[in-house]
């Protein structure tokens, strides 16, 4: 499946679940963040490291329609990056971080003040889809997350 097919199909469950741009699709999570706006969705080990993330119109979109949610929501904002099983703990960190800045920075440009917005890696420690064993389920897991923290 293409990454295009399945941000959209992602992006359309989203919206069916959670109704307008805010959602939560697990609620709080153990961290105490709630998820906002849409997922990103990366291709496989994209962006290379050295390169810059340079989101793609579809990741564009899915990006400002999170800016929008965002500036409803108040308090401090993280762009987790997630990572797929393939490769090791220290590139996957490096990977993670490359995909959240790249969100950021798409929030950022979408007016979203780049104080609110931290970055994390999640790598490939903690995976949304944490039982992938198929290239399609793999790629659930190449995702920026976005959370509103309870704490902030």
């Amino acid at each position: 499946m293409s990454l295009k097919k399945l941000s959209l199909l992602v992006a359309l469950s989203s919206v069916a679940a959670c109704g307008k741009n805010v959602c939560s699709v697990d609620g709080m999570g153990a961290d105490g963040g709630v998820e906002i706006g849409q997922r990103v969705y990366f291709e496989f080990d994209r962006p290379k490291p050295g390169q810059k993330a340079v989101l793609n119109a579809d990741q564009q979109a899915l990006a400002k329609a999170t800016a929008d949610a965002i500036k409803a929501a108040k308090g401090v904002i993280v762009a987790e990056g997630h990572c797929d099983r393939m490769g090791s703990d220290e590139y996957n960190d490096a990977l993670g971080e490359r995909r959240a800045q790249a969100v950021k920075d798409e929030l950022v440009k979408s007016g979203v003040p780049a104080e609110r917005v931290e970055t994390r890696s999640m790598g490939k420690r903690t995976q949304p889809n944490p039982n992938a064993n198929t290239p399609e389920e793999d790629a659930l897991n190449r995702v920026v997350i976005v959370k509103r923290m309870a704490h902030a």
